[in-house]
């Protein structure tokens, strides 16, 4: 099963920063998506607050999510990819 890792932030997010730069340190593939430019994605994904880590499968289906950026929170959603 394949499986994807999608961040949705915001222009201006300290956080969403402080997350990149973790996930770029533990060297992670991610597809990042602005909850203002990718609106109708984060509504389909139920979207209420960012930094958000959705893991995916193949089909898009949601596996595991990770809302704020806490890092042992992140450590275990990134082991499921």
């Amino acid at each position: 099963m394949s499986k994807s890792i999608l961040k949705f932030s915001r222009v201006g997010c300290n956080p969403c920063k402080v997350m990149s730069n973790f996930l770029q340190d533990k060297g992670v593939d991610y597809k990042e998506l602005d909850v203002e430019e990718d609106a109708q994605l984060a509504v389909q994904y139920g979207i209420g607050g960012v930094p958000t880590l959705l893991l995916v499968d193949e089909n898009n289906d949601v596996l595991d999510r990770v809302v704020g950026f806490n890092p042992s929170d992140i450590e275990e959603l990134i082991s499921k990819q």
